[in-house]
């Protein structure tokens, strides 16, 4: 044996020998894994962020920061990179400062409404349960059969009391220290997403760099590839979801005022933002919804369930394969799939990314057909193009 194909099966004989240990080992390796991965939380959060931040700020820096307003200006051209920065985070900022605005007025006046309204939505749960104990007998009969025993009450109340108290301060520390590390995070990815932004040329440069040196050529080539694919793909992605959010709340706030529904600028408002969740998000907003028109007009409750029905058939799909898909590239069908796969495989963050990775998939399928199929063509053409040569002569 050469030393290169020793060196191959000692490799091998490596990875065999670790990945034995690793199996025997499971709890102890995904710890170790566990324990890595919160410790790149932050950075791999302000990566997303960076990601989500770049598409604004890019059309800002691309439009605003143009060599036809500002020329050859040394000062102009320093300056586009951090002014694009802050302006896209401050469109951020009075986006959040909108939304709260028609939020916050929305739910005092909620707030004061239902407290107005509660006693009757209760006096109306009684005799909706009186009338359901006329018709059915059974019913009062059960009720009325209840016997409570108080003193097992108290007793489990006290019980809890004196030994609850020491899990629940536990739990409340727990909790705070969780918000806390929560919001340290938080903090340190925007940090870390700035900085990057701020010199993601010099970090791209360094990437290609690095895999250049140490990939052949044709593996270098396909990565840089299918990174490409991703970043545009992912950018479009971004784009289309907060543009279908938008329509999803326009057409609640649209339809739910045309119908006379109460609270239609915080219903849509909390609906659109939701639905940044591919497919889950309105439902999540539905039940925040329900619960307000169940207090306010309990009897119209129905038929705003009937109304949350039709127009998510109606986004989910018609507008949602069409504006997503088509920003993606990849058809309406193939949304449905990679939505309900990934919800099943991997929950809500299973919906968020399935979209965009079957999109690199289906444009990465789509080129291998394609240079498969022009090679097979060639390949066949070339036998009948081939000029034809006179055989020997015999004698």
């Amino acid at each position: 044996m050469d030393k290169s194909k020793m060196k191959k099966t000692a490799a091998l004989i490596a990875f065999g020998i670790l990945l034995f240990w690793g199996l025997e080992n499971r709890a102890t390796v995904l710890d170790f894994l566990l324990t890595t991965l919160g410790m790149l939380t932050p950075f791999l959060l302000g990566l997303c962020l960076a990601f989500v931040i770049n598409v604004p700020m890019r059309s800002i820096e691309k439009h605003l920061f143009t060599r036809r307003k500002w020329g050859q200006k040394q000062i102009a051209q320093k300056l586009k990179r951090p002014a694009s920065i802050v302006i896209t985070l401050l469109l951020f900022c009075l986006g959040l400062g909108i939304i709260l605005f028609q939020i916050i007025p929305q739910v005092d006046e909620t707030v004061r409404a239902l407290s107005q309204k509660l006693p009757g939505f209760v006096k109306w749960l009684q005799e909706c349960t009186q009338q359901l104990s006329v018709w059915i007998p059974e019913i009062k009969e059960y009720i009325g059969g209840i016997n409570f025993n108080w003193q097992t009450v108290i007793d489990a109340a006290m019980n809890f009391l004196q030994t609850g108290a020491t899990s629940i301060v536990n739990s409340t520390l727990g909790i705070a220290t969780g918000v806390f590390s929560g919001v340290m995070n938080i903090l340190l990815a925007l940090v870390f997403a700035i900085y990057f932004l701020a010199q993601k040329e010099k970090f791209s440069a360094q990437f290609h760099h690095l895999t250049k040196a140490y990939l052949k050529d044709r593996p270098y080539e396909k990565l840089n590839r299918v990174a490409s694919i991703a970043n545009i793909t992912f950018t479009k992605f971004i784009t289309g979801q907060c543009t279908e959010a938008v329509i999803v709340g326009f057409m609640f706030f649209i339809v739910m005022s045309l119908l006379g529904f109460p609270y239609a600028l915080l219903i849509a408002i909390v609906v659109g933002v939701t639905a940044l969740i591919p497919m889950l998000g309105a439902y999540i907003g539905y039940v925040f919804a329900l619960c307000l028109i169940l207090v306010a007009v309990p009897e119209r409750a129905i038929w705003f369930t009937v109304v949350f029905v039709l127009l998510q058939q109606l986004d989910g799909n018609i507008v949602y394969p069409r504006v997503v898909g088509n920003s993606v590239g990849l058809p309406s069908i193939w949304v449905l799939v990679a939505v309900t796969l990934g919800g099943s495989l991997m929950g809500i963050l299973g919906m968020l990314i399935s979209v965009p990775l079957c999109s690199i998939i289906y444009a990465l399928t789509q080129e291998s057909v394609r240079v498969r199929l022009e090679k097979k063509q060639s390949a066949a053409q070339a036998p009948a193009d081939a000029p034809k040569t006179a055989g020997p002569k015999t004698p």
